[in-house]
């Protein structure tokens, strides 16, 4: 008796085109890989970086630089391997590197996925930049112009390694994008957020059958640390966000976060607020274990930019201000108190001469300035409010 097979797998033309340049081994492994799918169905979790991507989208390696992605339809249980390529990129953050699968599953393949590499030519890619806020939504010149460099990126690897030979993507340029200059926060203002962060939320509420009330919520629990964190060691926010306990040594007051998660790929060492070292003890107070691999704000998070902007609103300061500015407001304060390679240590910014890269500061330097930055918050109970609602 045959075994019914449970799920389809669509395997388009263009795919197999792609197939027939790739190593017997690629092959081999493509092809193991659609007998599991149409076996066990689309979470193959004993597969190479296996994870989702989202809307019913999956992926895996089937080599360092090739991966198989593919999508489960709604309601007809098909599979379809849809691409079968990638980048090589060895010093992507893992956080850069999700966001790269993330578009091309969302936005490239839907927009390419059908072309062979030799077939995408320049009024693709301009019909594609002019035309896709119609099909997702308005999107700004910056995000386009996000797409471009990524697409780009891409043809110019695909130059370099034998698989394409123009790039589709020259001269062309993204019209309508300002440079964003950033502001910086004052003590006051940061105090006024940090305030803000803490302050139930009171909310008119409307019935149809009876009179209306108000309804009081408390914010995220981990906006007062997440921004405190900010504010005090200038830390991007993918940086703030996946920070965990082993990253963290408060009997040396110190933050060591290694090199894969920064920006400039170095290891980097800050020294821990006083105030922000306090506000962490009580995170941990009355816990006798800790797990190295918790998050410090209790638990992962991709964005935070919703409860931020709800915390600007209250605070008064304008709706314009990003996450970001927090960075901008600790350099400003670290600025005007530090020597300019004190500076640029504690931001994390690579070099800018071979000369430099000999010198290398102190820690208790670091700390120095560390430790005259402004306190911001205005009384001690705050952290144990925090604590007393996770």
């Amino acid at each position: 008796m045959v075994a019914e097979v449970p799920f389809e797998v669509r395997i388009k033309k263009p795919v197999l085109r792609r197939l027939g340049k790739l190593p017997q081994r690629v092959r081999d492994k493509f092809y193991f890989l659609i007998q599991d799918l149409r076996d066990k169905g689309p979470i193959l979790k004993d597969w190479p970086n296996f994870s989702s991507l989202g809307m019913d989208k999956y992926h895996c390696h089937l080599a360092y630089s090739l991966v198989a992605c593919w999508r489960h339809e709604k309601g007809t249980l098909e599979i379809e391997i849809y691409y079968a390529g990638s980048l090589s990129l060895k010093h992507v953050r893992p956080s850069t590197m999700r966001d790269y699968r993330q578009t091309f599953a969302s936005v490239f393949t839907p927009a390419f996925g059908e072309k062979l590499l030799d077939e995408i030519e320049l009024k693709d890619v301009e019909r594609f930049l002019k035309t896709w806020h119609k099909r997702k939504g308005e999107i700004t010149a910056r995000t386009k112009q996000k797409y471009l460099t990524e697409l780009r990126a891409f043809f110019r690897w695909a130059i370099r390694h034998g698989y394409g030979a123009l790039d589709q993507t020259d001269g062309v340029k993204i019209k309508g994008i300002s440079k964003e200059q950033g502001v910086a926060l004052t003590p006051d203002e940061a105090r006024a957020l940090l305030t803000a962060c803490q302050t139930p939320i009171i909310r008119d509420v409307k019935y149809s059958n009876r009179a209306g009330a108000t309804q009081e919520f408390q914010p995220p629990s981990h906006l007062l640390v997440a921004v405190l964190i900010a504010l005090h060691t200038g830390l991007r926010r993918g940086n703030v966000v996946g920070l965990k306990w082993w990253n963290i040594d408060l009997e040396k007051r110190k933050i060591t976060i290694p090199g894969s998660e920064m920006k400039a790929h170095n290891d980097f060492e800050v020294s821990i607020h006083p105030e922000l070292c306090q506000i962490l003890r009580q995170l941990l107070k009355g816990r006798t274990k800790i797990d190295p691999d918790e998050h410090v704000l209790g638990r992962s998070f991709t964005e935070i930019k919703k409860s931020f902007k709800s915390a600007l609103k209250r605070a008064g300061l304008s709706p314009d201000i990003r996450w970001h500015d927090l960075r901008h407001s600790f350099a400003t304060w670290i600025g005007q108190r530090a020597t300019f390679v004190v500076y640029r240590a504690l931001l994390g910014h690579s070099p800018g001469s071979v000369s430099e890269r000999y010198f290398h500061p102190p820690f208790e330097e670091l700390r120095k300035v560390i430790d005259s930055l402004p306190h911001l918050l205005s009384h001690k109970p705050a952290a144990d409010t925090m604590l007393a609602r996770r």
